[in-house]
């Protein structure tokens, strides 16, 4: 039953209950024209639903179509923005390389002047200070192991 069929339906009952009331069978007739005027505002309120409807999936379609872009947007800048990071931690593991060799040179270096200092000291003096350059000589080492295993790090992070 549709909603034009309620309608003419309560109609009916309407005007039958007037017409027993007041013993006119015609007293009711004026029902009619309420029940066309409630089926044109049904029938516009079935336009307007459909409308809206409408709308809202156009307007679905807008929003997934923004938020597609959105997300190719934030794809682009997050590619570029790791792109960046890793020219940065590239840099920065050359610039740490740099100096670790820069103070290793520098450390064997002095190194090596103390020993030739040492050289004319006792024997034991003289292993005494060649044991101090061999630790010397290791802690840098384990200090360019540690400076080139966080660049490489950095690089794998980025």
């Amino acid at each position: 039953m549709g909603i034009e069929d309620i309608i003419d339906n309560a109609v009916s009952a309407a005007k039958k209950a007037i017409g027993d009331i007041t013993h006119n069978e015609h007293a009711g007739d004026f029902l009619d024209g309420v029940g066309e005027t409630a089926k044109n505002v049904s029938d516009s309120v079935e336009q307007f639903a459909g409308d809206a409807a409408e709308n809202v999936k156009h307007f679905a379609g807008d929003a997934q179509e923004k938020a597609t872009g959105l997300i190719g947007d934030v794809q682009e800048k997050a590619t570029e923005f790791a792109g960046v990071a890793q020219e940065k931690a590239t840099e920065f593991a050359g610039v740490a390389q740099e100096k670790a060799t820069g103070l290793i040179g520098d450390v064997q270096e002095k190194a090596t002047g103390l020993v030739g200092q040492l050289k004319g000291d006792a024997a034991d003096t003289e292993d005494a200070a060649a044991a101090t350059v061999d630790e010397a000589a290791a802690t840098v080492d384990d200090a360019a192991t540690k400076v080139e295993d966080a660049a490489a790090k950095a690089a794998d992070e980025a």
